[in-house]
């Protein structure tokens, strides 16, 4: 059985074009990736590429493993380029970044506005909805697809869900 369909293709095809973007010499994937935002800038400033986690990859958004850890490393560049740190206010920025590339990648592939705006609510649910929710529950999602749909039509009650395993 393989991966479920990506719930947007135009995000997928964006986070791919955006990591090779944003990292066109690659980036190590692996289970040592920097956990603090010190740690990410010092691993960047050392080696200049960085190391992205390779686990909770399975129940994503995204419509294979290889895109959820792109998104990942995109996501990181965003955080090195804005020097936004691991806070709510620096996901939240880095978020922010990736929906305005989003946003100008849509128009350079002139890509229905209603479909851009899709992923854009992705990028939200992926990024803010989850730190919310471990805001709340100190805890990662698990179902991090089955998480971000709900959030998408509900918010408040996608962070009331128990969504991670003990």
């Amino acid at each position: 059985m393989g991966h479920p369909a990506p719930l947007s293709i135009i995000l997928d095809h964006c986070t791919l074009f955006m990591a090779k973007q944003c990292w066109p010499d690659g980036f190590n994937v692996g289970p040592d990736a920097p956990s603090s935002y010190k740690a990410l800038v010092r691993e960047h400033d050392k080696y200049g590429f960085i190391t992205v986690f390779d686990g909770g990859s399975d129940h994503t958004i995204f419509g294979s493993p290889e895109t959820n850890i792109a998104f990942r490393a995109w996501h990181d560049w965003c955080h090195l380029h804005l020097g936004a740190d691991f806070s709510s206010e620096g996901e939240a920025a880095a978020a922010a970044l990736q929906i305005k590339h989003l946003r100008q990648y849509g128009r350079e592939h002139f890509i229905p506005p209603a479909a851009i705006d899709h992923a854009a609510l992705l990028i939200d649910a992926e990024v803010n909805g989850q730190n919310r929710y471990y805001q709340k529950h100190k805890k990662y999602v698990k179902d991090q697809r089955s998480f971000a749909m709900l959030y998408l039509t509900n918010p408040e009650h996608a962070l009331s869900i128990i969504w991670h395993e003990d």
